[in-house]
């Protein structure tokens, strides 16, 4: 198992540290509607294929979403960010070569961009914070985005009752299974705490990270 249950700050950025070399390989599998999943953040934004504007993407990780972004507006100028730096070393890989791609190690609560960006996107990454760290993170990125900004975050919640929880993730079982999921995989990503609802208290021990 690659993924282990993780709490504090401290203790996901060691835990993607250690699994970054690995990270997008089961990508696909873990997440059973990958292509919708991703695909939605890319229909909604609002801008020509070819108009030039500036994207940040935070927690980038290895830069899926960046890679993404970047394919469909290939004038966008892209930031990311991530609090692991071996995740973004994974991400320089992908994007050798090309200047209009930038990183910066950080976690959210560190942003501190005024009107500077015109698309802020994030995927798999904010349901990590507590809910008063979310609070903050929106506003922060509010006070980032330019006057025609967009913010894009498509991500997991909290299900409304731990009967419906385990609902779900007993679907996520059976569908990422079928698309070959070894045991392996699949025991040791739903270790992972990754989920902690916009209010209330609790988390979800669920593997899209």
């Amino acid at each position: 198992m690659y993924l282990q249950q993780i709490s504090e700050t401290t203790d996901i950025k060691a835990t993607f540290d250690r699994c970054a070399e690995i990270y997008g390989r089961d990508r696909a599998t873990l997440v059973p509607c990958f292509e919708e999943f991703y695909g939605t953040v890319i229909r909604v934004i609002p801008f020509e294929r070819e108009e030039s504007f500036n994207a940040l993407d935070l927690g980038a990780g290895t830069g899926l979403l960046s890679a993404l972004v970047g394919k469909t507006f290939p004038n966008a100028t892209i930031t990311l960010t991530d609090l692991s730096e071996p995740m973004l070393n994974k991400a320089k890989e992908r994007f050798t070569g090309q200047n209009r791609f930038s990183f910066k190690v950080m976690k959210h609560q560190s942003l501190e961009a005024r009107s500077e960006y015109d698309l802020v996107v994030s995927a798999l990454s904010i349901h990590h914070l507590e809910d008063e760290q979310k609070q903050l993170l929106f506003n922060q990125i509010y006070a980032a985005l330019s006057p025609r900004g967009l913010f894009v975050n498509t991500d997991q919640v909290l299900a409304p009752s731990a009967e419906a929880e385990a609902r779900y993730e007993q679907f996520w079982r059976e569908d990422v299974m079928r698309q070959g999921a070894t045991e392996q995989v699949v025991s040791g990503s739903s270790s992972l705490v990754v989920a902690r609802p916009i209010s209330g208290k609790g988390k979800v021990t669920h593997p899209l990270a």
